[in-house]
């Protein structure tokens, strides 16, 4: 009797456009009405994109990412990423405030430097105080 059962089960199901998996019937048929919500697709999903912010300091070519407590800085050609700088680097009162979506802002450093000239010398920043500096 069981099988009878389940064999009526799954030929109404075939009938009907439905199919069985696991034990769960799933309708190929669309339930889609014009007063239930529509699930948006996978393209049609909004990403959020993170904003990373930074202090750029022009006149050392330096950022910083407070969010990180991390700098990254030009050392010869390369760019390098710390929790502190060597103390040749020096911070002046200069800063420009930037937020984009790359968590490498060294990214746009030509348009940066090009954008935000060096300024004239003024007295040096203190370090950020997450270091003890």
């Amino acid at each position: 009797m069981k099988y009878l059962t389940l064999a009526i089960i799954i030929i109404i199901s075939q009938l009907s456009g439905c199919k069985t998996m696991g034990g769960i019937m799933v309708s190929n048929q669309s339930t889609h009405s014009s007063n239930s919500k529509h699930m948006p697709s996978v393209h049609e999903r909004r990403t959020t994109v993170e904003l990373h912010e930074y202090y750029y300091y022009p006149n050392s070519a330096i950022y910083f990412e407070p969010s990180r407590n991390i700098y990254f800085y030009l050392s010869g050609t390369k760019w390098l990423v710390s929790a502190s700088l060597p103390n040749h680097y020096k911070l002046d009162r200069h800063r420009i405030s930037l937020k984009m979506k790359s968590d490498k802002p060294y990214s746009h450093y030509y348009s940066h430097k090009k954008k935000y000239p060096k300024k004239h010398k003024s007295k040096p920043r203190k370090r950020h105080k997450s270091y003890g500096h």
